[in-house]
């Protein structure tokens, strides 16, 4: 996507690539109405309507270099780029060459710089532009090469036939890619047209929703439930809405000044794989039912999740490294179809199979919660698959110049419908969240109560028989079950009567068995410490205590005593 950009070579390679860029079609209007490409009128209407590539181009003036442009598809460009041919071949096989050392139709100024030296050598100055006409948005790859026999005769014989014309490449190139005059597209590749407004608008979107986390935040806060869930939801759309901040950044300085800030890019991409790991983690504590019907996981369900942690942490670092440092933009057209963006879905996919197994054994455990967890299932699983079943859609049913755009857009758009789901989920006492058990719950019940487990949170409550509000506290207004019974002998049972009836007798019947329990303990102490004699004469011992001790007491004096 570089648009106004400059590189600089000073290597060995006789043939080297600059960029690439996708030209919109062009204007069905014919531009002798304005007097040709010649005239100013021509020029103005080209630069406003048609894909326009300006160069200004230094190089060593012993050198003979020319501009290669090559378009097509990315399969055909690519026969050329790792083809093992030689300069010349490749020169051969150009859609179309601009010589920088003879003036023509592309090329309007050649100017000797006698001032200007570079590593010893005396430079010329080629500058110009060409325009492009095209029925279809088409890839065009820009190559500089230096293949040219430098002078006729033996020179050019020996270039021809024994392929020795290949010299080092030496220049300093500007160039300026542009597709219309719009700000909207001006500045654009073709295949990320429309980036600039999505990311506005998504960014909107974020914000709106970081504001309700943090209104969120404040209420939860207030009845002792800003669990660990709800900050991992929050952390992950506060840092979802700082990528895209650094996205709309990058996008209005290429849109107003047309320069490229790849470390925006980077940043964006990174703060955004990050804010969806955040989210994986958030639906598996949820999958495995933290904070929704249990307070805490099982011993091996947090190793498994420590293990699949560290594993999605550390294999997501090194693939976006490995996308930053590995992508050449001569030969990756989309990141999805190389080797780390392979590794990428197959992670994705493998995750997604991982929540599936956890929310399934959490449904077979807890019944009661059992069409929450199947609805939660089925659309997190969904939303956990999409990004692999778009990106494998768009290698396979769409064009290069179109792959970019539709993939972005899809990622932006399934992270937002997620976080905004869990945000709608996670604001208690609305009606259309009323299954999803995180309210259901005490927040003693879930050991967020400091000093103060959920076993003795529920012994607690049992002791002194009293009720539980609708956000699972206590209700100290209420009367036990016993004094409400009572307060309602004449009535006939209610369901709720018949409830709280067994809710009594069950209290009761858990401290019976608590005593027995007890009881139980004392006399297993007591036999161990009779066992504790292990054959010992009790008789003598009890005559001994007759007859008097060692410390010469008697048994009358001892019962006298």
């Amino acid at each position: 996507m570089s648009k106004i950009s400059s590189k600089t070579f000073d290597t060995f390679s006789s043939w080297s690539y600059i960029d690439r860029f996708v030209f919109i079609p062009t204007p069905s209007t014919d531009l002798d109405t304005f007097g040709g490409p010649s005239t100013d009128e021509g020029l103005k209407f080209i630069k406003n309507n048609y894909g326009l590539l300006e160069f200004s181009v230094d190089f060593a003036a012993t050198t003979h270099p020319s501009l290669l442009l090559y378009y097509g598809s990315f399969d055909e460009w690519n026969d050329v780029y790792t083809s093992t041919d030689n300069c010349l071949e490749r020169l051969e096989r150009a859609s179309s060459k601009l010589d920088l050392k003879s003036r023509g139709s592309a090329v309007k100024e050649i100017d000797s710089l006698t001032e200007l030296r570079f590593v010893g050598r005396e430079m010329t100055r080629a500058s110009g532009y060409v325009y492009f006409t095209s029925n279809t948005p088409q890839w065009f790859f820009f190559v500089i090469s230096n293949c040219e026999p430098q002078q006729n005769g033996a020179d050019a014989e020996r270039c021809a036939n024994e392929g020795y014309c290949q010299g080092p490449t030496i220049a300093r190139i500007d160039y300026n890619f542009t597709n219309g005059s719009s700000l909207s597209k001006k500045h654009f590749s073709y295949d990320v047209f429309g980036l600039r407004a999505m990311y506005i608008v998504f960014f909107t979107f974020q914000v709106l929703l970081t504001i309700t986390c943090r209104f969120l935040r404040n209420v939860l806060s207030q009845l002792n439930k800003y669990h660990v869930t709800v900050q991992l939801l929050t952390c992950s759309v506060t840092l979802a809405a700082v990528s895209h901040l650094f996205s709309v950044v990058a996008y209005e300085e290429l849109a107003g000044k047309g320069l490229e800030h790849n470390e925006l890019h980077s940043a964006a991409s990174f703060l955004f794989n990050l804010s969806d790991l955040l989210m994986v983690y958030l639906l598996v504590f949820l999958g495995k039912g933290w904070t929704l019907v249990r307070y805490k996981i099982s011993s091996g369900g947090r190793l498994k999740l420590t293990v699949l942690m560290t594993f999605t942490l550390f294999s997501s670092i090194a693939l976006d490294g490995w996308k930053t440092a590995g992508f050449d933009t001569a030969t990756v057209v989309f990141f999805y179809a190389t080797p780390p963006g392979v590794c990428f879905m197959c992670l994705r996919t493998a995750t997604a199979l991982w929540f599936y197994y956890c929310c399934w054994t959490t449904q077979k455990s807890f019944q009661t919660k059992r069409n929450f967890f199947l609805r939660f299932k089925i659309f997190f699983t969904s939303w956990l698959l999409a990004r692999p079943i778009i990106c494998v859609a768009c290698i396979y049913g769409l064009d290069d110049n179109e792959r970019m755009k539709y993939v972005v857009s899809w990622d932006t758009c399934m992270l937002f419908i997620g976080h905004a789901a869990l945000v709608a989920m996670y604001i208690p006492n609305v009606n259309y969240n009323k299954g999803f058990p995180f309210h259901k719950v005490s927040s003693a019940m879930l050991g967020l109560v400091q000093g103060q487990s959920a076993s003795e949170y529920l012994r607690d409550l049992q002791a002194n028989g009293q009720g539980r509000d609708n956000n699972g506290e206590r209700d100290e207004s209420r009367p036990p079950p016993q004094q409400r019974l009572q307060n309602n002998e004449g009535a006939l049972f209610s369901v709720r009567q018949a409830k709280s009836l067994m809710k009594s007798s069950g209290i009761e019947m858990y401290q019976t068995m608590t005593t027995l329990k007890g009881a139980a303990e004392d006399l297993i102490t007591t036999l161990r410490d009779l066992d504790d004699y292990e054959g010992e004469d009790i008789s003598f011992s009890r005559e001994q205590f007759r007859q008097g001790g060692s410390g010469g007491q008697s048994m009358a004096d001892l019962e006298q005593f």
